[in-house]
């Protein structure tokens, strides 16, 4: 949890610095695709939401704090080990975006790239069956990695203050383990490929 606290408290400074009379709030809900480069893993729905403000002479400065989160579900035989259960992957990121306004004729189409850092709370669920010989062995741990990454994308401006919103972002998580009574499981470090499109208000 202190992770999250630290990374809540840098977000709330950083909003602060950013305020003045031009900033904007906003807030952003997203449906969202993870493609992880774990060898075996297929991709997974999620969803997502941010809020932060836009700033600077155009409103070309944004910075938010960004939650999203994605779920597998796994019922495989693995090396002689049976493995059922379920995965979940939650990114806490504080994002930065620089906006390029669109040419005259697609002046409501607009483009942003920038970095994003914060810890990814992976919390796995599992029920292990061939690991022990007093029969299944739960699984059930949660681990916080480093994260950082980047995102790309473009907005699309509607009327009263809405915008849809269409990205892409890489998002790099370090190695963790995960405890069970028999010992331990260790994950290598991995990325996720995520991809997500939604809706935003500025207020």
């Amino acid at each position: 949890m202190m992770n999250l606290r630290h990374l809540a408290a840098s977000a709330a400074l950083l909003l602060a610095f950013v305020s003045n009379s031009q900033a904007q709030w906003f807030a952003r809900a997203n449906a969202t695709h993870f493609d992880p480069s774990w060898q075996g893993y297929s991709g997974a729905t999620g969803v997502g939401i941010a809020g932060g403000r836009f700033f600077g002479a155009k409103q070309e400065h944004e910075v938010s704090l960004d939650i999203s989160s994605a779920k597998w579900h796994a019922d495989e035989v693995d090396f002689g080990v049976q493995l059922e259960g379920d995965e979940t992957h939650t990114p806490f990121l504080l994002n930065y975006r620089y906006h390029v306004e669109g040419t005259e004729e697609f002046r409501r189409i607009g483009f942003y790239i920038g970095p994003c850092v914060g810890y990814t709370r992976s919390h796995v669920d599992f029920d292990l069956r061939g690991v022990s010989s007093q029969g299944s062995t739960q699984l059930k741990d949660t681990a916080w990695e480093f994260s950082w990454g980047g995102n790309v994308g473009f907005i699309v401006r509607l009327e009263h203050n809405l915008e849809l919103d269409f990205g892409y972002r890489y998002l790099k998580i370090s190695d963790t383990s995960y405890d069970f009574r028999e010992g331990s499981i260790d994950v290598e470090a991995a990325h996720f490929n995520i991809f997500y499109g939604g809706v935003s208000v500025r207020f």
